[in-house]
């Protein structure tokens, strides 16, 4: 038989003479009847809790992959018995023995196969014989499915199970994670997507040196995972569950077993077959009636205008979320994932309205932000960031100490990323979705959004051409923007505002994208890098507005320089004119000064005396010691 068919088959639940075998099966979990469980005997999950139960190797991989697609590689490779290793029974015999009980004969299998009709290579372990070291047969192994992904430029699916086998090892072992750290640059150096979906348990090296290597990480709900090797199962304090690790921003998201195979046919379409941007004959067209200040900040605030994620669902197909920053919390600040817009695949992010605002949320949301920005320009998908809210922590709230610099590495990032940057304003712009608006390629702003301005730094300077000060409302329209030079394109709204039609304000926002990214993604990567540095160098400068507004600013720069000059040389005139003006004491006393003139003549002659009296104090005992001297000699 082969080996798919007796996969694909289900336990024999009958006797030879025809008679039923009646078992009891029941979730241990929650206690439900699993023998009428349909998605229990397709899953091996229970339908009413969810609960996963283990899986093999080989029965994963016929639940993922499409039918007769499977190609299995490096079969061949049997493990020799080490010297280091002593066993009641010879390695031969053993993998013998276990073939004869229907058991894999080897930790890992690897091969290729379609999901969803888009190749890639796999790996699947197998959590009874994969250890908490890895051995040289199984990295040997796993080693040649990713220099096979590398070689044929297919995405890497790993499926980690293992950890808590007591699996022979030799001293081998202790290299293997090297091997592996450097494979794995390899690919991503070359752009190749890994994907490790983690399977329960997960633990030691099957965690730390395949899954940590891979751009996205999934997990299936309720998986036990751990970076240290457990000294029993269940793992305790060592290990954690997959919620865990989700809330701590460690994985991409949680993934159930049943839609696991969707899960990884939409990412493989979307990694493989990026797809051009369909040709828009979008074309600004501008409202009859510009909307004053105070009428744009009120519909950027109103309650019901359409936020980041109703405009991804309008505009994104197959939008699959990314979590987590790898370093941290995951934050509701910031809404990512990969998704199509156009026809093309893009990494859209999205600053929340009403994410957390304090210092640690905004952190992880940058972190997020910045490892994600990494891997779209690793996999070469154009970012699409949506700008809205997030504003920055209260002046009573004290900084975090990593907020500065994320913010810091996060704009050097987008200004050097190489692969097209489009920024959307959509609502009040501001916080750190200020600062990365016009990080990119092209800035483009929704007709009634906001971008706020910081006055804490100085008094209110007015616009030129504008004709009002920035201070009177802290903010600057869409216009006033884009007369500025700081947005390059204004996209119109329904009136009044987008929350009246949210379905029609999407279409013009996606009209504008898909017509920016068709311009950017002609270019080549030194031709687009080059020209965002230019557009980032004359940033302000471009229009006549913004050339204006550089003149205003220098002037009145110097006009406050020569202010501070004035004021300090009226003080130091001021202070001179009052130690001029200070009184003057003298002493005018003849009879103080004749008293001090006979305490002098008093002091002379009193020394006079008392050196006369002890130069013939001297003598005199000069004297007697000559005499005492002569009558000695007599």
């Amino acid at each position: 038989m082969a080996e798919s068919e007796r996969l694909d088959q289900t336990d024999d639940l009958t006797l030879d003479d025809g008679v039923e075998l009646s078992l009891d099966l029941s979730c241990p979990g929650c206690g439900a009847d699993l023998a009428n469980d349909e998605v229990f005997f397709a899953h091996r999950v229970c339908g009413n809790c969810r609960r996963h139960f283990p899986l093999r190797a080989r029965e994963r991989l016929a639940l993922l992959i499409d039918a007769g697609s499977f190609q299995e590689t490096n079969a061949a490779l049997v493990s020799t018995d080490p010297v280091t290793f002593h066993d009641q029974l010879p390695v031969t015999d053993r993998l013998v023995e276990d073939q004869e009980q229907n058991a894999l004969t080897e930790a890992v299998v690897t091969g290729t196969a379609t999901i969803g009709g888009r190749a890639a290579v796999v790996i699947a372990l197998d959590d009874r014989l994969a250890g908490a070291a890895i051995g040289m047969l199984l990295a040997e192994k796993i080693l040649l499915a990713m220099e096979l992904a590398e070689a044929r430029r297919l995405p890497l699916i790993a499926l980690c199970a293992g950890g808590n086998a007591r699996a022979p090892v030799g001293p081998l072992s202790l290299v293997q994670t090297a091997r592996l750290a450097s494979t794995a640059a390899r690919l991503h150096f070359a752009g190749v997507p890994m994907i490790a979906i983690l399977t329960h348990p997960t633990s030691a090296a099957m965690y730390t040196a395949l899954a940590g290597q891979c751009d996205l990480i999934f997990a299936e709900p309720g998986a036990w995972i751990g970076a240290q090797a457990p000294a029993a199962f269940p793992f305790g304090g060592q290990s954690q569950n997959a919620e865990v690790l989700d809330e701590a921003g460690a994985i991409d998201g949680i993934v159930d077993r049943v839609r696991l195979r969707g899960q990884l046919g939409t990412l493989l379409h979307l990694l493989t077959e990026r797809g051009p941007v369909r040709a828009s004959a979008w074309h600004p067209t501008a409202n009859a009636l510009t909307p004053a200040t105070w009428e744009a900040i009120a519909a950027a605030r109103h309650p019901d205008r359409p936020d980041a994620r109703a405009y991804l669902d309008l505009m994104v197909e197959s939008f699959v979320e990314l979590r987590g920053s790898r370093a941290g919390s995951d934050s509701t600040g910031l809404l990512a994932g990969i998704g199509r817009l156009g026809g093309a695949a893009i990494m859209a992010l999205a600053w929340e309205r009403d994410g957390e605002n304090n210092p640690p949320a905004l952190t992880a949301a940058l972190r997020k932000a910045r490892r994600l920005v990494r891997l779209a320009g690793q996999l070469e998908l154009p970012i699409v960031l949506l700008c809205e809210g997030m504003a920055g922590p209260n002046a009573a709230e004290a900084d975090g100490p990593d907020l500065g610099p994320t913010i810091a590495h996060l704009l050097a990032l987008l200004a050097m990323v190489p692969v097209p940057v489009v920024t959307v304003g959509i609502g009040v712009v501001s916080g750190p979705a200020a600062l990365t608006f016009l990080l990119g390629d092209r800035s483009l702003l929704l007709d009634h959004a906001v971008r706020t301005i910081d006055q804490a730094s100085g008094p209110p300077s007015r616009v030129p051409g504008i004709g009002r000060p920035t201070g009177e409302s802290m903010a600057l329209t869409a216009v006033e923007c884009q007369r500025l030079g700081l947005a390059d394109v204004v996209i119109p709204e329904p009136g009044p505002a987008a929350h009246a039609d949210p379905t029609w304000a999407a279409g013009q926002v996606q009209g504008a994208l898909t017509t920016a990214l068709g311009e950017l993604m002609t270019s080549g990567q030194r031709r687009l890098l080059d020209q965002r540095q230019r557009r980032l160098r004359t940033l302000g400068q471009s229009t006549p507005e913004g050339m204006a507004a550089a003149r205003t600013e220098l002037r009145e720069l110097q006009e406050w320089q020569r202010a501070i000059s004035e004021s300090i040389a009226d003080l130091r005139g001021r202070w001179e004119q009052r130690m001029a003006q200070r009184p003057r004491f003298t002493w005018q006393r003849p009879d103080l000064t004749d008293i001090a003139q006979r305490i002098t003549t008093l002091r002379h002659e009193v020394g006079g005396r008392i050196e006369a009296r002890t130069r013939g104090a001297l003598e005199r005992n000069e004297n007697g010691a000559a005499d005492r001297d002569d009558a000695q000699v007599r």
